[in-house]
């Protein structure tokens, strides 16, 4: 790994002298990657220098596209002032690696979700007001200034987006194992006419914090932008909104919710349909890693087992979808008896 990542580097900082690679040391990774943090050292003898760097690999099925998503989104990202790491060089399939990467900037920070838990009451008000200020922020942004394609904000239509949600589940869910997802596209559907989206937005489509850094200065830094699009931003705010309730309760959704709602200066219309698909998106990742492996959804092999470990909150995910469309689904009533069998 050492000799190949060093190639990566001569090759990726061609203006950086004698370069060197340095405190090599995997870092804990998430459901879709793996993490290396390293220095990288250059410059003449007697003035070296070292530069903080963090390699993301990408194991799983049909990942390069997932690389290139991020890499090309944290670049626009930064260039408009959003608080992303820089990125530096981008692996493809086939690279020296063997998986596609990506080398970019470390953040001296600790994850939200870890600060938050181990925060006290009082300061957990300053916690959520960052989380959604930076998610509203994102939100906020012009489209067309971080999106690569020129139609990408549905062409005027404003059910363009839920429209494609609705075809692109019914084609894939179709003569599937998971048709039993089928009744909550249906439930969604009937909605439809009154889901047009005000405004198209850039969307992060995994916002929540362990996706947000806190440096030691209080400031964030988002991270992880694989799922980068451009779409209506309640899909993105109804995943996090799934995520949030089913590992820190209704009491932090529902201020979640607020602060979201604060941020963006009014309420934001039909928000339990976008999280009915956010639980829907979540159950069904969970289905089919199970079924097939993670490396299916893009993820890695170790995602399963940590699923397996997470049989309370996907419990409390269908839980939420159930309240709200009083919907049962027999592939995740399966895939719940099956962790809960261990």
């Amino acid at each position: 790994m050492r000799r190949e990542l060093l190639e990566v580097c001569r090759e990726g900082f061609p203006e950086r002298r004698d370069v060197a690679v340095q405190a090599l040391a995997a870092i804990r990774g998430g459901w879709e990657s793996d993490l290396w943090a390293f220095d990288l050292e250059h410059g003449p003898p007697g003035a070296r220098e070292r530069d903080g760097l963090v390699l993301r690999v990408f194991p799983g099925d049909a990942v390069e596209v997932k690389a290139e998503t991020e890499f090309d989104a944290m670049r626009k990202l930064h260039r408009a002032g959003y608080p992303v790491p820089r990125v530096f060089v981008l692996g493809r399939e086939g690279s020296r690696l063997g998986r596609p990467f990506i080398v970019m900037e470390r953040i001296e920070g600790r994850a939200m979700w870890p600060v938050w838990t181990e925060a006290p009451a009082a300061a957990r008000p300053s916690l959520l007001d960052l989380f959604c200020g930076l998610f509203v922020c994102l939100h906020r942004l012009d489209w067309r200034d971080v999106a690569g394609d020129p139609g990408a904000g549905g062409g005027g239509d404003p059910h363009a987006f839920v429209d494609g949600w609705i075809r692109e589940a019914r084609n894939r869910l179709a003569g599937s194992p998971y048709e039993g997802f089928l009744p909550l596209v249906e439930w969604v559907a009937q909605r439809r006419d009154g889901l047009a989206c005000p405004r198209p937005a850039p969307v992060h489509n995994d916002f929540h914090p362990n996706n947000l850094l806190i440096r030691p200065d209080g400031s964030g830094v988002v991270i992880d932008w694989t799922g980068f699009h451009v779409s209506d931003p309640r899909f993105d705010l109804g995943w996090t909104m799934s995520l949030v309730s089913s590992y820190e309760g209704p009491a932090v959704r529902d201020a979640f919710l607020r602060g979201y709602e604060r941020h963006a200066g009014a309420p934001v219309d039909s928000i339990e349909c976008f999280e009915a698909i956010g639980c829907g998106r979540r159950l069904f990742d969970i289905v089919v890693s199970l079924s097939e492996g993670a490396e299916r959804m893009g993820m890695r092999p170790e995602a399963v087992a940590a699923m397996r470990q997470q049989a309370g909150p996907t419990g409390l995910v269908y839980d939420r979808l159930r309240a709200i469309t009083g919907l049962r689904l027999a592939p995740v009533e399966r895939a719940l008896q099956d962790l809960a069998g261990g």
